[in-house]
């Protein structure tokens, strides 16, 4: 019986674990781009998560941990632009604070 409990409570801590990894992940690029945007003082107008398949920080096997966004943001001006943005970097992930963006002609 006390293998069978130990195996339940492993399971049950991996799985919390992971649980808690993918939350913090999207959490820190949430607030990683809500960051960088204030700093190019744009407004978010619109964010999702864009990842293509086989890429993103949960995907053990891919080669990109970043999180990919797919934005619409109005400037000072209340210009509004179209883009992509991708938050931390391809081996690390969201650890790193880095970000790219590519706006959409």
């Amino acid at each position: 019986m006390l293998p069978v409990i130990m195996a339940i409570v492993i399971f049950g801590g991996v799985l919390a674990l992971g649980v808690y990894m993918y939350r913090w992940q999207y959490k820190k690029g949430q607030e990683r781009l809500r960051a960088w945007a204030d700093q190019q003082h744009l407004r978010l107008l619109e964010s999702e998560v864009a990842n293509p398949p086989g890429t993103g920080p949960m995907n053990r096997n891919a080669s990109n941990k970043q999180i990919v966004y797919r934005i619409r943001a109005a400037d000072a001006s209340g210009q509004v632009r179209r883009g992509t943005v991708r938050v931390g970097s391809a081996g690390t992930g969201v650890i790193s604070d880095d970000v790219q963006v590519e706006w959409d002609p």
